[in-house]
């Protein structure tokens, strides 16, 4: 599934409402995705960064891997994630991370 999403469509949905990411609303972001038009692989991406977002730690990606390289083939150089306020510190700075 992750390498047929259009990657770049689905962040941008996500980026114009990261308020509501990832704890948000999975189905008001589905409705979302509907109205921007995207393929049902597209919709079923996006509730994949819901139903169990991208989780980035100093040493690893712990959840999300295959979205991420699927990510890196399509040239996208960003993704919104989450990381546990316990890993910020030297190697992670709040101002340079999303944590919701």
């Amino acid at each position: 599934m992750a390498l047929g999403v259009n990657w770049a469509q689905v962040n941008d949905l996500v980026r114009n409402d990261p308020v509501s990411y990832p704890t948000g609303n999975r189905a008001a972001a589905t409705r979302a995705g509907r109205a921007a038009g995207l393929s049902s692989t597209d919709l079923e991406g996006l509730s994949s960064l819901y139903a169990e977002p991208v989780y980035a730690t100093p040493p690893q990606i712990t959840s999300g891997g295959h979205r991420i390289t699927a990510m890196r083939r399509q040239g996208i150089r960003w993704a919104l994630g989450r990381c546990h306020r316990g890993d910020l510190g030297d190697t992670m700075h709040e101002i340079r991370v999303y944590v919701p």
